[in-house]
């Protein structure tokens, strides 16, 4: 039987980012305005990640490629590639851990 295999790539994690981010405006609305929520959602996240702002950024646009800080956004939104049997690799790819 062929296992299936969570996608972990920059895309992937640029699309969690994205509907982290509108979650928590649809969920508060009227605490700011959409512009200030999301705002603060990257803030918060990029602090809760303990990765730079270029980082970060790199992510929200879908071109980090770095396993580390990759890593760290993954877990910070408590998704754990390595308890899946994923190793994430330097160049925005990933592997099974077997």
């Amino acid at each position: 039987m062929t296992r299936l295999i969570p996608d972990y790539s920059p895309r992937m994690l640029k699309r969690f980012l994205h509907l982290g981010a509108d979650y928590r405006w649809l969920s508060a609305p009227l605490n700011g305005g959409q512009d200030a929520t999301v705002k603060r959602y990257k803030n918060d996240m990029r602090r809760a990640a303990g990765v730079s702002v270029a980082e970060f950024e790199d992510a929200w646009a879908g071109r980090l490629k770095t396993a580390s800080p990759r890593k760290k956004l993954w877990a910070a939104l408590n998704v754990r590639p390595n308890d899946l049997g994923v190793l994430l690799l330097d160049d925005g790819s990933q592997e099974v851990i077997e």
